[in-house]
């Protein structure tokens, strides 16, 4: 893999997943959360990707965002990302549900934080 250029991409990336999720979480009640399968397939599927993406800039992070912004969990996106694709321990429905209602919307704040004051955007289009 190449270097990247400038670790942007990696960032609204990163938030295109967020949105992903706030979108799906707008569609479910905690209830039907826990109900169907469905529901938390499509959030988990999107958690793993934005942990994806995050592993990615941690490696492949040419403006230093990872040391410079380390008021984002950067490890804990990661570390529910690896615990989900690999299994290593069964992960708790209900941990997921706080993490994606209580913690995602301000690391999605952070990085949007980031966007502006650093590329000076805001605009983060959905992916297809």
């Amino acid at each position: 893999m190449s270097k990247a250029k400038s670790s942007h991409p990696h960032l609204v990336k990163m938030v295109q997943h967020m949105v992903r999720i706030s979108s799906y979480l707008s569609e479910t009640s905690q209830d039907e959360f826990f109900a169907k399968r469905l529901n938390y397939d499509a959030i988990m599927k999107q958690t793993d990707l934005l942990g994806e993406i995050v592993s990615q800039l941690v490696h492949d992070d040419p403006d230093n965002i990872t040391k410079k912004f380390n008021e984002i969990p950067w490890a804990e996106v990661r570390a529910i990302r690896n615990r989900s694709s690999h299994n290593y321990f069964s992960i708790d429905p209900n941990i997921i549900w706080k993490y994606v209602t209580e913690e995602l919307p301000d690391i999605e704040a952070g990085i949007r934080n980031i966007l502006a004051k650093r590329y000076r955007t805001t605009q983060v289009e959905d992916y297809s």
